[in-house]
């Protein structure tokens, strides 16, 4: 055990994902809550290679699930979701270190990086992060393919998940790579080498599905 981390007013705390450039920067995000009530805010929290500390930022009733910390301009941009009376909602922000904007809110949004740029997936459609907004880059409503963006080299070498199962874009045209039921949860992108983390619903299995390039 490292250590163990409390928010004043609040009992619990989940982390849903890190993200980092160094040993010495590494930052997670999740949310904390009280088991009494449904009183519940998104955090992030920092490691600078010798302690976690919760940042000062304004609160938001959200689960923060991913975060993504644009070189550029410093924002960080986080995906996450909040449930209202049972009613979940998936939500997108940009935090510039004192003000959050919710740039979205509906269907779950994902966020990934690919290269130095940050593209946001919501259905059918892939935003850019530029210039401190949303910039619509690529609509495929009328092919059919919806998800989110796993993992990738560039914007022309990207895993998405589509509806038959696994889809690669090479920068023309989608296909569909690996045909599966399976419920992914996760990409991780190599050299040579890429896994997917995916749990089958039938089953309750937990399955790593390992792509390589020929």
């Amino acid at each position: 055990r490292f250590g163990e981390y409390k928010m004043d007013g609040y009992d619990n705390m989940v982390l849903q994902n890190f993200t980092g450039n160094s040993k010495n920067n590494i930052y997670g995000c999740g949310y904390v809550d009280n088991y009494t009530n449904s009183n519940y805010k998104g955090i992030i929290i920092h490691f600078d290679g010798t302690t976690w500390k919760f940042l000062d930022m304004p609160d938001v009733k959200a689960n923060f699930v991913e975060l993504i910390i644009d070189k550029a301009s410093g924002t960080f941009i986080i995906s996450g979701f909040n449930v209202d009376n049972g009613v979940f909602t998936g939500k997108l922000y940009f935090w510039n270190g004192k003000e959050i904007r919710e740039m979205y809110s509906g269907f779950d949004p994902a966020i990934t990086k690919l290269g130095n740029e940050t593209f946001i997936s919501i259905v059918y459609k892939i935003y850019k992060f530029k210039n401190g907004n949303m910039e619509l880059w690529m609509d495929q409503s009328d092919k059919g393919y919806n998800g989110k963006i796993w993992c990738g080299r560039s914007e022309k070498d990207f895993f998405w998940n589509g509806y038959e199962g696994l889809v690669h874009y090479d920068g023309n045209d989608f296909q569909t790579i690996y045909k599966t039921d399976l419920i992914i949860a996760g990409g991780y992108i190599f050299d040579k080498d890429v896994f997917f983390i995916s749990w089958d619903n039938k089953t309750g299995n937990n399955i790593i599905i390992h792509g390589k390039l020929k």
